[in-house]
């Protein structure tokens, strides 16, 4: 069981979507409180974390920690554009592959 007080205005606004929707007050706050728990809880962590002021981790670091590469980067190939010949492509929009 949770009692909870609201703004007066919340609880109207709450009060004319029950009506409208043909639900309870009661299923509508539980309906919000449990889809948003998860958003609240990830906050209140990164919070908590960020007040700790630990320092920021090196990517060796992680990897020591995890025992496995985070990230893994590899070079990107580029290709030739494309040769555009004037007037083929009239009334279209065209993009170069490597817009």
């Amino acid at each position: 069981m949770l009692s909870i007080r609201l703004d007066p205005k919340v609880e109207q606004r709450l009060g004319r979507l029950a009506k409208h929707t043909g639900r309870t007050k009661s299923s509508l706050a539980r309906e919000l409180i449990e889809g948003n728990l998860e958003v609240l809880e990830d906050r209140y962590l990164a919070e908590a974390r960020l007040e700790k002021r630990r320092p920021p981790l090196t990517s060796r670091q992680v990897r020591k920690q995890l025992g496995k590469p985070v990230v893994r980067l590899s070079p990107v190939r580029t290709q030739a554009a494309k040769k555009r010949v004037p007037g083929i492509d009239k009334g279209k929009i065209w993009i170069a592959d490597n817009f």
